[in-house]
């Protein structure tokens, strides 16, 4: 990793702390936090309920695809063709991970930021054709590691 934007790891186990989901399908918002200090030994699961259709399987597949490292996979491209305006995932190791869409778009293009604290680790602009494909991405600033150098690192 380039000098300056190296992230802080400790030894804790890596578990989500919170998600924070801005207009999922253009209309639902959520924040949900992991209750409790997982480090202490309390409980780390999260469990989704609620009504068909309000997003519990959407934000599974989010996680899923949004901290994958494969550039091949397919993974910018679900998160692409996704309807939501942010999207932020926050580990217990400090570090989270955000993909934020430009103005009022809900699909297609996406910034993703690593962040731990409020230093930008790294960031990607994602830019996807009609079909939701991911046909390029800029990274930013241009000494810092990519994103998907750090997601494949194992670090996050």
């Amino acid at each position: 990793m380039a000098a300056g934007h190296e992230l802080s790891l400790t030894n804790a186990p890596l578990y989500v702390r919170r998600i924070i989901v801005k207009k999922l399908f253009g209309q639902y918002s959520y924040d949900l936090r992991l209750d409790g200090d997982a480090s202490a030994g309390q409980s780390k699961l999260i469990i989704f309920y609620g009504d068909n259709g309000c997003g519990k399987t959407t934000v599974l597949k989010l996680i899923f695809h949004l901290l994958a490292h494969g550039s091949q996979s397919g993974h910018r491209a679900f998160v692409a063709r996704t309807s939501f305006q942010s999207f932020t995932v926050e580990l217990g190791n400090g570090i989270s991970v955000t993909a934020q869409r430009p103005a009022e778009k809900l699909t297609g293009d996406f910034r993703m930021e690593i962040r731990q604290g409020a230093q930008v680790v790294s960031a990607a602009t994602f830019i996807s054709d009609d079909n939701g494909k991911v046909k390029s991405r800029r990274e930013s600033p241009s000494d810092s590691p990519s994103v998907l150098e750090i997601l494949g690192s194992g670090t996050v």
